[in-house]
């Protein structure tokens, strides 16, 4: 039997919450998503801003507890 570590979901997530997520280009929650679509980040990625509904095609939500399932990893740009 595998085991998963305990600290697989922060090392190699397959989800990732962007909070703070942003349209505005050049701010940090713009450069989270680029750094993550341009890097070929495979695993799902969900944007947190209540003032959008959507950021270039993806849909963005009002909060984590909007979320359907719960992400591995989220990062806080705020």
């Amino acid at each position: 039997m595998t085991k998963t570590h305990r600290l697989a979901p922060l090392l190699a997530p397959r989800s990732v919450a962007l909070v703070g997520a942003s349209a505005r280009p050049g701010s940090i929650g713009n450069d989270m998503i680029a750094v993550l679509r341009d890097n070929g980040f495979a695993g799902a990625i969900h944007l947190v801003n209540p003032k959008y509904d959507a950021i270039d095609g993806m849909p963005c939500h009002p909060s984590i507890g909007a979320l359907e399932t719960p992400p591995d990893l989220a990062v806080l740009g705020v």
